[in-house]
């Protein structure tokens, strides 16, 4: 949260304009063992992007008056995710579905007297122990170029370093020759993963420019929860989900239910 409040160069009124030119789809999130800034931006502005995600990264600077205004954010978000954890069956099996049964919502965020003892002092410890360069891992995807991703590291984030590391390439697996149209696989906890896929044999880069591919997998997205709320409704699923996955010669478009082993025939 503080890093979108102030950094040395900025002020948060001047963040806040700095970043819905540049970058306005920045973001952040928290887990467990890990920080994420992530951004989504043309290779027009990539540039600016990074310098801007730099500054906020190494040059923020935390101020008191911040710090206890986003103390209540914070317990808010607390209490509302524990609430949702009670109540959402789907939020309650998500983890136990991971195999990350222990591992909830509320042990990221702190309770609530964790948060009132959060100090400047305290920040300021743990963000030059975890918030360092060293701890930095950068992934990008798109059509960037490596040596464009590598001059604005350098530049931004290591202006002293005389050589970058190399960076790893992954790719999707080359070529898929035939999918299954149902998978059912047993979870470590007995429940049940049921996949339904759908195989459209297209090119990676047609796939993603024909307007009805996409508009079809993104009407499916948003509208799961239609599915999940009529499986639930009838006892038959803890979650659902769906996933696009595309290869170089084609593509498959995935759906997947969490059940038990009495409900397969009835969710089918």
């Amino acid at each position: 949260h503080m890093l979108f409040k102030k950094t040395k160069l900025h002020n948060k009124d001047e963040l806040v304009e700095i970043r819905e030119k540049i970058i306005p789809s920045l973001n952040a999130f928290t887990s467990i063992d890990f920080m994420l800034l992530d951004f989504i931006r043309t290779n027009k502005l990539f540039s600016k992007a990074m310098e801007l995600a730099a500054e906020m990264l190494t040059k923020n600077e935390l101020d008191e008056k911040y710090i206890e205004t986003e103390k209540g954010v914070i317990k808010e978000e607390y209490f509302i995710n524990k609430d949702k954890s009670k109540d959402d069956l789907n939020y309650q099996h998500g983890f136990i579905l991971k195999g990350e049964n222990k591992v909830l919502i509320e042990n990221s965020l702190g309770t609530p007297e964790d948060i009132d003892g959060i100090t400047k002092e305290k920040l300021e410890e743990f963000k030059s122990k975890f918030y360092c360069l060293n701890n930095l891992i950068m992934f990008y995807v798109g059509n960037l170029s490596q040596t464009k991703v590598k001059r604005a590291l350098k530049k931004f984030f290591f202006p002293n370093l005389e050589q970058l590391p190399n960076f790893e390439r992954q790719v999707y697996k080359s070529e898929i020759t035939k999918a299954p149209s149902m998978q059912v696989c047993e979870n470590k906890n007995n429940s049940i993963t049921i996949r339904l896929s759908f195989k459209f044999d297209m090119l990676y880069h047609d796939f993603i420019k024909d307007y009805n591919h996409r508009f079809l997998t993104k009407y499916f997205n948003r509208n799961k929860n239609m599915l999940y709320n009529v499986l639930r409704s009838k006892g038959l699923t803890y979650s659902t989900g769906t996933k696009t996955v595309s290869y170089e010669n084609a593509s498959l478009f995935n759906i997947n239910i969490k059940t038990s082993k009495e409900n397969i025939e009835n969710v089918l």
